[in-house]
């Protein structure tokens, strides 16, 4: 979807397509739920050239997400790249061939409440000049699912967390790990996670 376009993909199995699963670019905003997305060669969703869009659920006043799958892709589960930007909560991404999240490009996301698993990169990778939120530092009693930190149960098969080349990170860790640990933090990276680590 493209040129300023603001569809709304629901209840669909996205699978074997030529390249990505779903791809949102040119000034378009897409609001992704309830979907599987999987054994796409390329990346399960992918956003790009100032787009945006909300992936897992419509406004932010929901009090459960509606959830998509996006699991079995060559690339990664989801790619914001190129000053696009993402909210992404309460999904389930898990065994993509790459990172389960890539944040890049001058881009940014909001990443709550999802469990990500083994996957075959890092959980959340973010660079260059980008920024990745993860819930909140001082959650409401109880937590909204916007709030809520982001988990893995079975490791990823890089870190949980890798930001680098000028990215940030703001918010709790979770349970997010891999299998040569839970972070990394270099190369210009402001790492504001909460409790420090």
């Amino acid at each position: 979807m493209d040129l300023g376009g603001a569809p709304t993909i629901n209840g669909n199995t996205i699978n074997n397509n030529p390249r990505h699963g779903i791809t949102v670019f040119a000034n378009a905003f897409a609001t992704i739920i309830n979907n599987t997305i999987t054994n796409n060669p390329g990346d399960g969703i992918y956003i790009t050239e100032s787009s945006a869009a909300r992936i897992g659920f419509v406004g932010t006043s929901e009090t459960t997400a509606s959830s998509n799958t996006i699991t079995f892709n060559g690339g990664d589960g989801i790619v914001v790249t190129r000053a696009s930007n993402a909210y992404i909560v309460g999904n389930t991404i898990s065994n993509n061939d790459g990172n389960g999240v890539t944040v890049t490009k001058v881009s940014h996301a909001g990443v709550c409440d999802n469990t990500i698993n083994q996957n075959g990169g890092h959980g959340i990778e973010v660079s260059q000049g980008s920024g990745a939120n993860l819930g909140s530092e001082t959650p409401s009693t109880p937590p909204t699912i916007f709030e809520l930190p982001n988990t893995t149960t079975v490791n990823n098969g890089g870190r949980g967390l890798e930001c680098s080349i000028g990215g940030y990170v703001d918010g709790p860790l979770g349970t997010l790990n891999g299998i040569y640990g839970k972070k990394s933090v270099t190369r210009g990276c402001v790492n504001s996670l909460s409790p420090p680590f």
